[in-house]
């Protein structure tokens, strides 16, 4: 089955749509076997993810159908709740530290085959900003060589990216036609998105929180570890923004995004650094962001770990 999902959402809030969807599943698949529908909770299930449907299933394996707090800063119980019928979960190429792609889409917008969205209009979607890097990774430097927060909207205003460019004033004035001033329209768009600033923040740092699975559950990783991959976004001395592609992954993820390590401590190197995640096993494949789910690699050792005999659902793709 195939867990169909709004990704332009917060993921914190598609989880609780895949707690019901997994209940349901659960009772569809119990009667199939012939069980009566009490025994529904003994249905066990693998989950296949890719790139952000990652995100929504660690959240949701982690917190279950708890929706972010309301109040902006304090963060929901972490008690594994959604693991309760999953025995595996597979994870490809997932943005776990982020990805600096999704900062350049916010940037400029994004397009595909003659097809996407304007920077403007990403701007208004909360998952855009779940997906970006953290700050003590240092993702942006500016001319001074200091780290600025992808979150911080202070930055976007005075960078004049995404939605503050005046390239995209006229989509301002299509998402907002009864508004005539440009600062009003620029006042409304950056009050929502210092609100999904705020809401990604309490969404990364539930993420970040370092707890073991609990036993019976196991976590694996298929991730690309061959392509420059946008790394670092670096201002020069003349004002000019640069794009770095100094580290490997996929070319949209890092490979160490993906595995979650992360160099909380100044002088921890990455190799060395710990991850909170506790894998059960990691393979590393030559394919790109989109081309891992397809690399013939990843399709015999997916077999491998679910077995015969397994229920699997499959989340969407982003």
């Amino acid at each position: 089955a195939e867990f169909s999902y709004d990704w332009r959402r917060s993921s914190a809030h598609n989880a609780v749509l895949l707690k019901e969807f997994i209940d349901q599943y659960a009772i569809d698949v119990a009667r199939y076997r012939g069980l009566k529908i009490d025994d529904h909770d003994t249905i066990e299930f693998d989950v296949v993810c890719h790139s952000m449907g990652c995100l929504l299933a660690r959240y949701f394996l982690r917190y279950g159908n708890q929706a972010l707090p309301k109040d902006g800063k304090s963060l929901p119980t972490l008690d594994w709740s959604g693991s309760k019928r999953i025995k595996n979960l597979v994870m490809v190429a997932p943005p776990n530290l982020g990805s600096l792609r999704a900062l350049q889409s916010l940037r400029y917008g994004y397009r595909r085959l003659g097809f996407g969205y304007s920077s403007s209009i990403l701007a208004t979607m909360p998952s855009m900003y779940e997906l970006l890097p953290r700050k003590r990774h240092r993702p942006i430097i500016n001319e001074e060589g200091r780290s600025l927060d992808p979150l911080n909207i202070t930055h976007w205003e005075e960078n004049k990216w995404g939605p503050f460019s005046a390239e995209e004033d006229a989509t301002l004035r299509i998402l907002l036609p009864n508004i005539s001033s440009r600062k009003e329209r620029l006042a409304l768009m950056k009050a929502r998105m210092k609100k999904n600033m705020t809401t990604a923040s309490q969404f990364q740092r539930s993420m970040d929180i370092d707890s073991e699975p609990p036993p019976g559950l196991k976590l694996w990783l298929f991730a690309g570890n061959s392509k420059q991959t946008p790394s670092r976004l670096r201002r020069d001395a003349k004002g000019h923004w640069n794009l770095q592609s100094e580290l490997l992954g996929d070319g949209a993820v890092l490979s160490r995004s993906a595995l979650m390590k992360d160099s909380r401590q100044a002088q921890l190197s990455t190799s060395t650094a710990k991850t909170p995640i506790g894998w059960s096993g990691v393979v590393f494949l030559f394919s790109g962001h989109l081309g891992l789910t397809r690399n013939p690699e990843f399709i015999v050792n997916l077999a491998y770990i679910l077995k015969e005999g397994h229920w699997v659902l499959k989340e969407g793709r982003w």
